[in-house]
């Protein structure tokens, strides 16, 4: 069978776009008809993998006060933790894509997977803040070979009404795996100790580089016509919709990075909470994420992105603004930032129907790819603008609650003239066409 290449990437909030970039073609061998039991078990493979990178990206916040304790880490170099992660892994998530079809999704992805496995034995066994935050950075390097070559190989052992099944468990495990790695990180941090949030990976990544050879397909290399596509494609930037949503996502994921990183701190070093009390003490505003997710959708294909995201962006800033008047009320604070979680799961949804339903059908690849990318950049960003304001805090929290209330407030400043800018940026109407196929 013949396919046309295609460019996926997934989303941190569980949202996930499939499109085809009509650029290059693999020579696929798939079955006739019907789908190989062997090829459910490498879906399942493939799953655990991405499960565990969209954990390695929530996991770390349970543990940052016990390891800044351990190693030393400052204030603002605690944030390195995440974003050391997180920036390599958006920078280089297109680039990994194209890796994958140049070069084979499956070799590309078991590559991704030996690094990964390695930087995450490094990791736990870090005896300083820089030894931690290189193997981080390689953890990051990894990730981004490994999601889009996972996907590639699904859409090419998948055909039909099996392929949607195969995508739409895919799907999901984004807001799982978001969701369920604050309460193991809890639970490893309060039990063995925050270094096997990392050591944790490498019995997870030995046994899938030792499986999935046995049922995942080798894709033929593709033609190697990528660049000159790809370059032209960054013109799509020049469309209003799309630059909105584009602008949407950064903003969003810079808020939603920060607030959980934040939350950790005042929770645990603060307030005196445990790691695994902390953990369940998140479910709340994870399930806030989601809610706000799952409402986006029906909420924008009735009214518009305008108007929802403006109110989202405002429900967010009041949330912001709630944690850092009552910081030491702990039911408060939680529902400030469950309130914010909500809003800004509408908000990075709403960025992610504008930017898809506006993009051409053979641009869709190219920006669902960026629009991944700004998500992690936008965290990235937001966790070290904010750490670096709440410095004070993080150094002495049981002294000195003053950074921690700076960098909520100006949260909610940067929220309030996010919303304002949306008013003029954003474009009234609604999207076009069928937004359900970009919200999971």
């Amino acid at each position: 069978m013949l396919l046309t290449s295609q460019t996926l990437v997934y989303e941190l909030g569980g949202n996930m776009t499939i499109s085809d970039t009509n650029a290059v073609q693999n020579d696929i061998t798939a079955p006739s008809s019907g789908t190989p039991r062997g090829s459910w078990i490498a879906l399942l493979l493939l799953s655990a993998a991405q499960f565990m990178l969209i954990l390695d990206l929530t996991i770390v916040n349970i543990a940052l006060p016990d390891l800044s304790l351990d190693l030393g880490l400052t204030g603002d170099a605690a944030g390195w933790v995440i974003t050391a992660y997180a920036i390599p892994f958006g920078l280089l998530m297109l680039p990994g894509g194209r890796a994958a079809d140049r070069f084979g999704s499956r070799r590309i992805f078991l590559i991704g997977l030996v690094m990964f496995t390695i930087s995450s034995m490094v990791a736990g066994l870090a005896i300083n803040a820089p030894l931690l935050i290189a193997a981080r950075a390689g953890q990051g390097v990894s990730a981004a070979l490994m999601s889009p070559a996972a996907l590639a190989t699904i859409t090419a052992m998948f055909d039909g009404t099996d392929r949607n099944r195969a995508l739409g468990i895919w799907g999901s495990i984004g807001a799982v795996g978001g969701a369920a790695g604050v309460l193991i990180g809890g639970l490893l941090t309060g039990g063995p100790g925050w270094r096997w949030i990392f050591y944790i990976n490498v019995p997870v990544g030995l046994a899938i580089a030792a499986l999935l050879p046995m049922y995942a397909p080798y894709v033929t290399p593709a033609a190697d016509r990528y660049w000159s596509g790809f370059l032209r494609n960054f013109r799509v930037v020049r469309d209003r919709a799309i630059l909105s949503g584009l602008y949407l996502m950064v903003g969003g994921s810079a808020l939603m990075f920060a607030i959980f990183f934040l939350l950790s701190f005042v929770l645990q070093s603060r307030l005196g909470w445990s790691p695994v009390s902390t953990g369940l003490m998140f479910l709340p505003v994870a399930l806030g994420t989601v809610v706000g997710a799952q409402l986006a959708g029906h909420i924008v294909s009735h009214m518009g992105v305008r108007l929802p995201s403006v109110l989202a962006l405002a429900i967010a800033g009041l949330g912001l603004a709630l944690q850092a008047y009552f910081l030491d009320q702990t039911w408060i604070l939680i529902g400030g930032a469950t309130v914010a979680a909500l809003g800004l799961g509408v908000v990075m949804v709403a960025a992610t129907i504008i930017t898809m339903g506006h993009a051409g059908e053979n641009q869709r690849g190219f920006v669902s790819g960026l629009l991944n990318t700004l998500h992690e950049l936008g965290g990235a960003a937001g966790v070290a603008g904010f750490s670096a304001l709440a410095a004070s805090s993080i150094a002495t929290p049981e002294l000195s609650a003053e950074g921690f209330v700076t960098s909520l407030l100006v949260g909610a400043g940067f929220a309030a003239v996010a919303t304002v800018i949306s008013i003029v940026l954003v474009p009234g109407g609604r999207p076009k066409g069928d937004v359900s196929g970009f919200v999971h």
